[in-house]
Order: C-alpha cells, then structure tokens, then sequence
C-alpha cells in the first residue's frame, strides 16, 4: 500500500506540473493551433482553458477519491508507526552494538521511518506543486488576452489559490510537517518511558 499511495501521489504531483506548464503557455498555444486549423483562436483558447480547468478538477477529485480509501488506514499507520518507533528506541538501548539483534533492530526502525516518510514526502510534494499552480496562472500572457479571457483567468487563480492537500484523517495533512510530529511524539513517550523505568 505504501509504494502504491506515493506512485499515486507522485502522478498527482505530475499531472500538476503538467497544469502549470498548460496555464504557462496557454495563450502561445492557442496562436499555434488557430493558426495550423484555421480556427477561431478565441474558441481555439476557450478550448484550452477549459481543457485546463477539466485537468485540475480530475486531479483533485483524484485526491479526493485517494482520501476516501485510504485516509483511515493512513492514520491507523501513523499512530501504530509512532507507537512501534517508541518502543524500537526503547528496545534498542539496551542491546549491544555489535550484535545481530542491534543491527535488525535498526533496519526496522529504518523500514518504519521510510514507511511513514513516503506517505508524507510525496503529500508534501502535492500540496507545493499545488501551491505554484497560481503563479502558472498568473504567468499566463493574460495582458493582450481577450477581456472574456482575463476574467475567466482571474476565477481559475482565485481556485488555484487554495492548494490540494491530501489529508489522513480529513484533519492531519500529509507533509515533512506531519513527519517531524511523528517522530518528536515518539521521542516524547521514549523519554517518558525511560524517565518511568529510571525510576522503577
């Protein structure tokens, strides 16, 4: 499940540069396609717009859909992942270093961090390319664009300005953020289990 989420987020991510670049360019495009068809390059461009604004919403009902499958069991990982990287440390103290047992404890305190690492890596990468998809929008050549054009530019950067952020939970959103609360939270019950046992 974990190479298939970040597969899936990382195709977001792409498709979401692929918008970038189509905003980007939009209007150059549209003078290139009128041109090749003979077209009218006002219907040639209201095609492309709508082309982009199609692309955006299927990436975000994408999201959408990877949230409802698997936001529940994302969160169950993070708390259980919390929960087994506490106890690792914990065991992990007390074992020598040159033993066998060590070295296997380590690779899995490896494994758990790279489970849980992926998940927020790539919804990190989501929520940024989401975040620069209204400067593409902005860098459009909207200035000799139609006024018709202008406005519906102006509608797709408002949309644009709230980024995609792919939650677990609805509520926890995946980022390096969410990471590094992870691990100070593990950290935090290590210390308070050794503080417990030190006193023991």
């Amino acid at each position: 499940m974990d190479a298939f989420l970040g597969t899936l987020l990382h195709q977001a991510k792409t498709q979401l540069s692929i918008l970038r670049g189509n905003y980007e360019n939009i209007t150059e495009r549209a003078k290139i396609v009128a041109q090749l068809t003979k077209e009218d390059y006002d219907k040639v461009l209201k095609r492309l717009f709508v082309d982009c604004l199609t692309h955006f919403k299927k990436v975000s009902e994408l999201l959408e859909l990877l949230q409802s499958i698997f936001s529940s069991a994302i969160v169950v990982q993070f708390t259980i992942g919390g929960w087994i990287l506490c106890m690792a440390a914990y065991k992990i103290i007390e074992l020598n270093v040159l033993s066998i047992e060590f070295t296997s404890m380590v690779l899995f305190i490896l494994c758990i961090l790279t489970e849980l690492f992926i998940y927020c890596y790539y919804g990190n990468e989501v929520t940024l390319e989401s975040e620069r998809v209204a400067g593409s929008v902005y860098a459009a050549q909207w200035v000799p664009a139609p006024a018709w054009f202008r406005r519906a530019l102006l509608a797709a950067l408002v949309r644009a300005r709230r980024p995609l952020r792919p939650l677990a939970g609805r509520v926890l959103p995946l980022s390096l953020n969410t990471f590094l609360k992870i691990l100070k939270s593990s950290y935090s019950f290590y210390a308070v289990l050794r503080q417990t046992k030190n006193q023991v």
